[in-house]
Parts: structure tokens; C-alpha cells; sequence
């Protein structure tokens, strides 16, 4: 016959468990599924390798799309700053020339993919647009200052009319 806890060999201690009139074995378990050591690991192993695996098919089986290429004339000239006005200074500048014949949005540039910046009005066809080299900053406002910083590309984007996106990987 199997034991049966009982209260009262232990006098009122906090270690005590009261008699429920179960055995040793009959003991409740607790709810939800118990799982081996090795279904543990099984699982756990399961659960990192699915999505790793899912995402290792979609990155293999989506072909990457080539970004069309965007005409674009470049050339580096003093620019006046500011424009329009009387007391001009001349800057190192980049001036972009629309050789297409659409209009441009969301035109932006980088200097070695490192220096940035963002044209918020379009570029209409035909026309182009100057900009200071000093504009041109980095994620942390840190300006480009051509006389340390050689450059070694200039990229233009720009959003073309049926919504891809061009590109323009200029190497000096």
C-alpha cells in the first residue's frame, strides 16, 4: 500500500501538505502538455529553423529586379547662393540636368553614399537644378566638405512617372 501525506505527524509546520486522501501517484498533474527533454529540444529547434527556412526561399526564390537607369547630366560648378538674390556668394555645386522627357519626384543624391540630400519639389522635363556641395550632409548633419572628403561617386534617384524608381551611379 502506498503512503498518504497527513498533517498531523508534522505539528503545524509551513512544509506540510494537507491530506487529500490521495496517494503518492495520484497526485494532480499540472495543466498542459508535459514534454520530454527531447521533444523540448525538437521543438525549440523547430521553431528557430521554419522561419529562418521560410525566409531563406523567399530571399532565393524572388529574382531581384534590376532599378532602370536614370538619364541624367551631371556637372560641377560654382553655384551662386542664394539664388535670387543680391549679395551672392559663389559655392562648389552640383548642377542636374532632366535630359528626359518626364517629370522627376522624390529626387534625392548622394556623395559616396555616405552624404545626402533631398529635393522636395519635382524636377519637370527638360529643366535642371543646382545645389551647393555644403548641402550635401550625413545621417548625423555632419556636412561634405569636398577639400577633406574626396568624392568618389555621386547617385541620383528619382521617381519616374510610372512609380519605379531610377537610378544614377555617377564615378569620378
Amino acid at each position: 500500500m502506498q503512503p498518504q501525506y497527513n498533517d498531523s505527524d508534522n505539528s503545524g509546520s509551513d512544509n506540510s501538505v494537507p491530506s487529500t486522501g490521495q496517494t503518492v501517484n495520484e497526485r494532480q498533474q499540472p495543466p498542459g502538455i508535459l514534454l520530454s527533454r527531447r521533444w523540448l529540444t525538437v521543438s525549440l529547434i523547430a521553431v528557430t529553423l521554419i522561419p529562418v527556412a521560410l525566409a531563406a526561399t523567399v530571399w532565393i526564390a524572388i529574382p531581384e529586379s534590376a532599378e532602370p537607369d536614370l538619364p541624367v547630366e551631371v556637372n560641377f560648378e560654382p553655384v551662386p547662393w542664394p539664388p535670387n538674390s543680391t549679395e551672392v556668394k559663389l559655392m562648389p555645386g552640383v548642377r542636374i540636368r532632366n535630359s528626359t522627357d518626364s517629370r522627376w519626384t522624390n529626387v534625392s543624391m548622394a556623395i559616396n553614399k555616405q552624404f545626402y540630400f533631398y529635393l522636395p519639389d519635382p524636377v519637370e522635363a527638360r529643366s535642371d537644378f543646382r545645389v551647393p556641395l555644403a548641402f550635401f550632409r550625413t545621417s548625423g548633419n555632419q556636412p561634405y566638405r569636398p577639400t577633406i572628403v574626396p568624392m568618389r561617386m555621386l547617385t541620383v534617384y528619382a521617381q519616374m512617372p510610372s512609380g519605379k524608381r531610377a537610378i544614377r551611379d555617377q564615378k569620378y
